[in-house]
Parts: structure tokens; C-alpha cells; sequence
């Protein structure tokens, strides 16, 4: 697929959370019940490829045509952030998990979870360059899943 790249499993950090860090404290919702858009539809032809629209850019879950995101913030050891402290942020690990109970049940072929950790000296910024990268890989994945299997595509 033009845009495209084969992406290497060294590229890819596995973990073993349902989630990727975001930083949500410099970002905060906009409205702190607000979980996620419409629709967040990346632009790959935009000044900086895969960037989202500026409403979705601090949502816990984005939505897409092709895929679902959902972000989840943990600190320099490892704990997500907690409710009382951070709002929204802090309810970000059951949020994710809600979504992704509800997008199993609901999808009669299945799911493909793809989950990434951004690399070093990155971070979860909606516009951070390995982020958009995973929002191109989860679009050309979504492709592939609409040729064969016919799941849904989501991002953690």
C-alpha cells in the first residue's frame, strides 16, 4: 500500500498492559466526561502525516473509520495515575478495558488488538511521531482484516 512500511518486531515494544502511555497531564480533556469522538480520521497527506484533528488530540479513545485507539497513562514507575488526582487521566485503565469488553462483545468475527509502548524520549502526544507511525500501521492492518478475516481493528 502507497505510505506504507513493512514495520520490524523490533520496532514494537510488547508489554503487558492494555495500554500506551499518553500525556494526558499536559493534555487534559476538554470535558472530563468526554472518552472519545465522533470520529478522529487522520490526514496522511497533512503536514504531519497521521495527525489527528485538534479535538481529538487529548481524548482517553479515538475512533476512526478504519481502527479504535485508546491511550492509557502510567508514571515513571509503572502505576496508573490516580482519579482523585488526575480526573480523567486517572480513570483511563477502566475506560480502556470497557471499551475493548464491549468492542469483543459486540464484534461476530472477532478483534485484532494490536498494543504498543512509544520508544524512548517519546511520548503519547497525539502528534509525537510514533504515535502517528501506529496510527499508519493499525490503518494498513484495518486494510488487511477487510480483505481476510473481517475484525475489527483496535489500538492499545
Amino acid at each position: 500500500m502507497p505510505g506504507l512500511r513493512a514495520v520490524q518486531p523490533s520496532e514494537l515494544t510488547p508489554v503487558r498492559y492494555w495500554a500506551v502511555q499518553r500525556t494526558t497531564r499536559s493534555h487534559p480533556p476538554s470535558d472530563p466526561t468526554a472518552t472519545t469522538s465522533p470520529i478522529c480520521r487522520p490526514d496522511p497527506d497533512a503536514k504531519k502525516p497521521w495527525a489527528v484533528p485538534e479535538a481529538c488530540r487529548s481524548l482517553i479513545a479515538e475512533r476512526s473509520p478504519d481502527y479504535d485507539l485508546s491511550f492509557a497513562e502510567f508514571d515513571d514507575q509503572g502505576w496508573p495515575f490516580d482519579a482523585p488526582r488526575y480526573g480523567a487521566a486517572g480513570q483511563q485503565i477502566p475506560i480502556v478495558i470497557d471499551r475493548l469488553s464491549r468492542e469483543v462483545a459486540e464484534s461476530p468475527r472477532g478483534v485484532s488488538i494490536v498494543t504498543f509502548v512509544h520508544g524512548w524520549k517519546h511520548n503519547a502526544a497525539s502528534d509525537d511521531p510514533n504515535v502517528r507511525t501506529f496510527r499508519e500501521v493499525l490503518t494498513g492492518l484495518s486494510h488487511l482484516e477487510s480483505q481476510t478475516c473481517h475484525r475489527k481493528v483496535v489500538g492499545l
